[in-house]
């Protein structure tokens, strides 16, 4: 786990706060820029920081993109980012 070539997290900032969680990802940020991450979450500030984000509906990937392009292209993936947006879950 010291130096691992692929990382995975699995809502690893879900307990966190906003400010808490932009922090961590801050402070990782130059170390996670040297692997491979594959991070699974709901929260869209989780995601938004990552290049290739995959959306999966039933256990398959229905489209994938980053973020912009989802929010423009995939309307359950918009629907979620609307739906946070509404709740007052910051998303960018």
């Amino acid at each position: 786990m010291r130096n691992p070539a692929v990382l995975v997290l699995d809502e690893a900032t879900s307990a966190l706060d906003s400010k808490a969680e932009r922090t961590v990802f801050e402070n990782l940020e130059s170390w996670l820029a040297q692997r491979t991450v594959i991070v699974m979450a709901h929260r869209l500030s989780t995601i938004r920081r990552i290049s290739r984000i995959v959306v999966l509906e039933d256990g398959v990937v229905v489209h994938e993109g980053n973020l912009d392009a989802l929010t423009r292209q995939c309307s359950e993936f918009n629907s979620l980012f609307v739906e946070q947006l509404a709740s007052g879950e910051p998303a960018r």
